[in-house]
């Protein structure tokens, strides 16, 4: 952490927004790799092929990225989606395990998470002269959210806030 915070800083702050964009969607193809195995792709090969369709998808949304109707419609949608995961989320009363082998509704989860914050990022990063201060803040407060969200359960927390989506 003490030197990948203030690469990120620095590379925010610094870097004009079409190379922030290019290490944004390397991190996003990282995460992409990761969602492979989430989505059950066990080979390397699966999980290759999963990265290259989000390359693709990071690819297409780069290209239409001057699109306002593009840009509206695919942050609608994931404001959408996640608006629906939350409210699905508070219905549970019990999570089945994962069958095996690949799930494509779970890759198309990862490709509606990555591909959208990818663009949201962009977008904030060159939405003026604040921009990149609004894109680091924004991460600092996910930072902070997550670092005391943490270190408040470990130290205060006697019983799970949501046990059947976290165990």
């Amino acid at each position: 952490a003490s030197i990948l915070i203030p690469c990120v800083i620095a590379a925010v702050l610094l870097l004009p927004t079409s190379y922030l964009a290019i290490c944004f969607a390397l991190i996003a193809l990282l995460g992409g790799w990761e969602w492979g195995t989430l989505s059950g792709f066990s080979g390397h090969a699966s999980r290759a092929g999963f990265v290259l369709v989000l390359a693709m998808g990071l690819w297409v949304a780069y290209l239409l990225l001057d699109q306002a109707w593009f840009t509206s419609w695919l942050l609608y949608l994931s404001a959408a989606w996640w608006l629906g995961v939350t409210y699905i989320l508070t219905r549970y009363t019990r999570i089945e395990p994962a069958s095996p082998g690949p799930d494509l509704l779970r890759a198309g989860m990862g490709l509606l998470v990555l591909i959208p914050l990818w663009v949201a990022l962009v977008l904030l990063h060159r939405s003026g002269e604040d921009g990149p201060l609004t894109v680091l803040f924004l991460l600092v407060l996910i930072w902070v959210a997550d670092s005391g969200a943490y270190f408040a359960g470990s130290r205060w927390g006697k019983r799970k806030l949501a046990p059947v989506i976290s165990p």
